[in-house]
């Protein structure tokens, strides 16, 4: 995000970010900045290719049927489906 902005919105962002005492108009800035900049799409199109490989990777593994599977791949899903 901060590469896709510009320095003005760079600078207020770095004030939002990690700040617990940003206000709802400071998030919805940096909400609609993410929107504006394509950062949400890149982002969410980057995560679903890291989960495809995460699964081809985790189905690969050595008695990859079990258990052990089951929970790595409730790990991947729970990953991408928890609300943020």
């Amino acid at each position: 995000l901060f590469s896709a902005c510009g320095v003005d919105d760079a600078k207020r962002l770095r004030g939002i970010f990690g700040n617990q005492d940003s206000s709802a108009e400071d998030i919805d800035y940096a909400l609609r900045l993410m929107e504006e900049t394509g950062a949400r799409k890149k982002v969410a199109e980057e995560s679903s290719a890291l989960a495809a490989s995460s699964e081809a990777m985790i189905g690969d593994l050595d008695g990859a049927d079990g258990t052990y599977w089951s929970l790595l791949q409730e790990l991947v899903d729970y990953n991408m489906n928890r609300i943020r």
